[in-house]
């Protein structure tokens, strides 16, 4: 639903189809490396996964240089943050307990990442900023 309200519709449908043929293109290389060689296709999906997954962890920290700069932690979302850390380590304890490296790996890192967004939060407190204030007219102030 996301391209339905989005102001660049454009933009928006060329990265989803930018998105559908990478996805198609892994799957396909999957589906025929795996026919001959399973262990092959097993492994380079799992180097793929841990390099999206620690992309996908990290993206928050995009906005790392504005917090340090301003002071203020208020592009942060504590929710995404939190539940940044909770996962992570979830997926980490999960995988020791399977003894999968590609689950340990991209996990541990999304452990790191999350401590780091979330002692951003309290080092920086979160302050509106001016510019992302809303301005709602009041209905008093309205003349008929």
């Amino acid at each position: 639903f996301f391209i339905f309200y989005s102001e660049s519709k454009k933009h928006v449908l060329r990265q989803l189809v930018y998105a559908a043929v990478f996805c198609s293109s892994v799957l396909s290389y999957v589906f025929f490396v795996s026919q001959r060689r399973p262990q092959l296709a097993t492994t380079w999906l799992g180097f793929l996964c841990n390099g999206l997954t620690i992309i996908m962890l990290g993206s928050p920290l995009v906005g790392l240089p504005r917090v340090i700069r301003t002071r203020n932690a208020s592009v942060l979302s504590p929710f995404l943050c939190i539940v940044t850390l909770v996962c992570s380590v979830a997926w980490t304890a999960y995988g020791w307990v399977v003894d999968d490296i590609f689950l340990i790996v991209p996990n541990a890192v999304g452990c790191f990442l999350g401590l780091v967004l979330c002692s951003l939060l309290c080092i920086y407190p979160r302050r509106q900023s001016p510019q992302l204030t809303l301005s709602i007219p009041s209905l008093a102030s309205r003349t008929h």
